[in-house]
């Protein structure tokens, strides 16, 4: 496994370079994929051809595949968007059909003549068959199968019977095991990775925290938890693709020059990809969850169980207090404590770190506590020293260190207090920054919510063609 990532984007002298009439350089290369190991993931899948179940012959396309099932055999299959792998179902059911009948393993199904597409008749069938007061869905019999010429009848491969539905869930655990794997390997291999902004020169090095942090800091482009993501590489090529096409991320309109894009992409707020736009599910783990199951509709169920929940105890808001409120998880070790409150005491007490009276001795705004909640909370995520930055292998290894150096603060004269991107929580839920405000006092930030720019030096290969969008 490679020990890192190529640069997300790199300069380029070759002589075919693109340019444009400033003389800034074009993208004229697809992205570098990360080396070392071999995605077998469903996503970088080489394209197969489909085998029909019922006989040996292939077909380059799905569509076409089903649609001989229909025409040549009268069989139907149920729900094919949900199956997690199309190829080797139909694998299995053609090995099983050499050695039974097909009369034996599936349902057969009368219905009125088919008119439509053929997935739209096998979910026809599906709620037919399962919904239906009337036995459309009956186990064939030898009268039956001897009318079938003069009958719309078909054969119907769906979850009703109880070895397609085991095959569907197996299919379905197999994918979601290897994304996960997937995942965790790109993890590992970009962990010391050399990134670049989508937008301005920016370059940082470390996981795909650091560049997404950036680009939500910077340019308030926001893709949700980057844990919740796969094929990130993929996932960031799509989107410089669409850049440098001139095309906006989220409305997907196509402009004629760079100034009405960035003109664009500013006034509509447009740094964001749609959700609704499905070409980016395959890059959120979620959507693999549930076969033929969105992210849309599994928050619409979650949506639902708060809703019915909230209901059920609609007799209950007599007896509320507050003894239910979030823990609050120290600054430099595990211990949580049952409020804001009770940590700044427990700080005190443990860690000899009196917060309020760093406070006023070095007279901190409200946006300077923010910096150092988050900046901390950086550091130790990171394994790293608050004070001295001296990196260690374990947080234990860390607590040790701080404890033997007394090193339970921060130093007055560090880069942080001057860096924008704290002033974006790094861990969610933070009890902490809700607790941070003095009464009656809110005064406006020092610093401007950019992140800081030109930490490395060179040139990106289209960072020129969207520096502007930074503005």
């Amino acid at each position: 496994m490679a020990s890192e990532l190529r640069n997300h984007l790199r300069d380029s002298d070759d002589d075919d370079d693109v340019h444009d009439d400033d003389g800034n350089d074009l993208v004229s290369e697809a992205l570098p994929a990360l080396e070392g190991w071999t995605c077998t993931c469903p996503l970088s899948a080489p394209k197969q051809p489909y085998i029909c179940p019922c006989c040996d012959m292939l077909h380059a396309e799905l569509d076409a595949t089903l649609k001989h099932l229909m025409q040549a055999h009268h069989v139907v299959v149920g729900e094919v968007d949900a199956l997690a792998n199309v190829h080797k179902y139909f694998e299995h059911w053609h090995e099983r059909l050499k050695h039974a009948p097909i009369e034996s393993l599936v349902t057969k199904i009368t219905t009125a003549p088919v008119t439509g597409p053929v997935d739209a008749l096998g979910r026809q069938m599906r709620h037919s068959s399962i919904g239906s007061s009337t036995a459309t869905a009956t186990q064939p019999s030898a009268s039956a199968e001897a009318a079938n010429t003069s009958n719309n009848e078909y054969y119907f491969m769906c979850d009703v019977v109880p070895e397609d539905k085991a095959l569907r869930e197996a299919l379905q655990t197999e994918r979601l095991k290897k994304i996960l794997d997937c995942q965790r390997n790109e993890k590992l291999c970009s962990q010391n990775a050399n990134w670049r902004c989508l937008f301005c020169k920016e370059q940082s090095q470390g996981d795909r925290f650091v560049i997404f942090r950036h680009m939500l800091a910077a340019h308030g482009f926001n893709i949700g938890l980057p844990d919740n993501m796969v094929h990130v590489h993929e996932f960031l090529s799509t989107l410089q693709a669409a850049i440098v096409n001139l095309q906006c991320l989220y409305c997907e309109k196509t402009f004629r020059d760079r100034t009405l894009l960035k003109s664009h992409m500013r006034k509509k707020k447009h740094y964001k990809i749609d959700p609704r736009n499905t070409t980016y599910d395959r890059f959120y783990v979620i959507n693999y969850a549930e076969a033929g199951r969105s992210w849309k509709e599994l928050e619409q169920d979650a949506m639902q169980d708060s809703v019915s929940g909230q209901s059920d105890e609609e007799n209950t808001w007599d007896d509320w207090n507050d003894e239910g409120e979030a823990s609050t998880k120290c600054l430099f070790c595990p211990s949580a404590c049952p409020s804001p409150a009770a940590c700044f005491a427990h700080m005190k007490d443990a860690h000899d770190f009196d917060f309020w009276q760093l406070v006023d001795t070095w007279q901190l705004t409200f946006y300077h506590r923010i910096k150092l909640v988050n900046f901390v909370r950086h550091q130790l995520e990171q394994k790293k020293c608050p004070q001295c930055d001296a990196s260690s292998g374990t947080s234990e290894e860390l607590l040790a260190h701080m404890k033997e150096n007394n090193h339970f603060s921060v130093r007055r004269d560090a880069a942080f207090w001057e860096q924008a991107e704290y002033f974006f929580p790094i861990m969610e839920n933070d009890a902490l920054l809700c607790a941070l405000e003095d009464e009656g006092e809110i005064a406006e930030p020092d610093t401007p919510a950019v992140a800081p720019s030109g930490a490395n030096a060179g040139a990106n290969a289209s960072a020129a063609l969207l520096a502007e969008l930074s503005d």
